[in-house]
């Protein structure tokens, strides 16, 4: 009985100080958590828009999906792409935080973003996901996502210009009406 009490009392000691830690380091990466976040969906999107991509074309080109399309090219692009883009935003978090960021703070005390080489960094590694999705999108379909997404920005934009000249309209109306 005095091993088993032993035993579970250093699993206990070493839970509690695993947790310590952990909580330590999170607390350390919370102002820069929603870059990680981000890059990290930014790449499980882009893997799914790869698999969907060799999907079609494998389909298209008549050849095996199931040798096209493995999960474990899946696992490695994800998996190394992930550590990669994750350990280059962690350098520069650290570099901001002991560095770029006192620079910035004591030749601009009132600049107002805190770790902007890492979220300008962030966002330069979700755009060229971003781009990747764009780019695999377009060699299934023939169109660019981003063409779309114009397209529906003026069609909204001519919607809401028809819907304010409705407005005017009307209101021109119910005052002409009152007088």
């Amino acid at each position: 009985m005095g091993m088993i009490t032993l035993s579970s009392k250093f699993y206990s000691i070493i839970a509690s100080k695993i947790t310590k830690v952990s909580v330590a380091v999170l607390t350390f990466l919370a102002p820069v958590g929603f870059v990680f976040i981000l890059i990290g969906f930014a790449i499980v999107l882009d893997t799914f828009a790869g698999r969907w991509a060799a999907k079609k074309i494998a389909l298209r080109n008549g050849n095996d999906v199931r040798l096209t399309v493995t999960s474990k090219k899946t696992r490695e692009g994800l998996v190394s792409k992930m550590i990669t883009y994750q350990l280059a935003i962690l350098s520069l978090y650290v570099i901001d935080y002991f560095v770029i960021n006192k620079l910035i703070s004591y030749y601009f005390p009132t600049f107002p973003i805190q770790y902007i080489t890492t979220i300008f960094v962030g966002i330069i590694l979700v755009w060229i996901e971003w781009d990747s999705i764009d780019e695999k999108y377009y060699l299934v379909t023939g169109k660019r996502i981003n063409d779309l997404i114009k397209k529906r920005f003026k069609k909204s934009k001519t919607m809401i210009k028809g819907l304010a000249q409705f407005k005017e309209e009307m209101t021109e109306k119910i005052n002409n009406d009152e007088k």
